[in-house]
């Protein structure tokens, strides 16, 4: 017998979330910037799905190259801070199902600046790193208000 949660297309708890990670890539300056990769109707961070046996860093550091060129041997990850997200989206393989999604940030400093080679976006852009965020509320700006909050606590740079 179906379930309500079935009938209502919520995914179930013990289905394993799809998963993604991500790096949010800082530019030093006056001001800090952030890079931000442009879809054809959003902005978002350099992230993309695990591949399997992907740590999530390694998955964040792999995507971060494939979506703009830049090497992780050009950044410095700001040790100790991750955020997570949790959010449903529609499933890809059945677009009126949902499925549960997790994305992990991690962040860095970008060491030198370096030409950005958008390979599956639109384009990017470098926004000023000066909260209050109001860039895009559910995702974009919670990550940044978290990340500004760590830097700030930790005294990180």
């Amino acid at each position: 017998m179906p379930t309500l949660s079935s009938m209502m297309n919520i995914p179930s708890l013990s289905e394993p979330p799809v998963r993604a990670s991500g790096v949010v890539i800082l530019r030093p300056g006056c001001p800090t910037e952030v890079l931000l990769m442009e879809h054809h109707n959003r902005l978002d961070f350099p992230k993309g799905h695990l591949e399997k046996g992907e740590t999530i860093l390694e998955g964040a550091l792999r995507e971060l190259e494939e979506e703009t060129g830049i090497n992780p041997t050009s950044i410095r990850l700001i040790e100790g801070f991750r955020h997570v997200l949790r959010y449903t989206v529609a499933d890809r393989k059945n677009p009126s199902q949902l499925s549960a999604k997790e994305v992990y940030y991690f962040a860095a400093w970008l060491d030198h600046d370096q030409p950005i080679i958008s390979t599956e976006h639109a384009g990017h852009r470098w926004v000023p790193f000066q909260p209050p965020f109001a860039i895009q509320k559910m995702t974009i700006d919670e990550v940044l208000t978290k990340l500004a909050a760590w830097i700030k606590e930790n005294k990180h740079n």
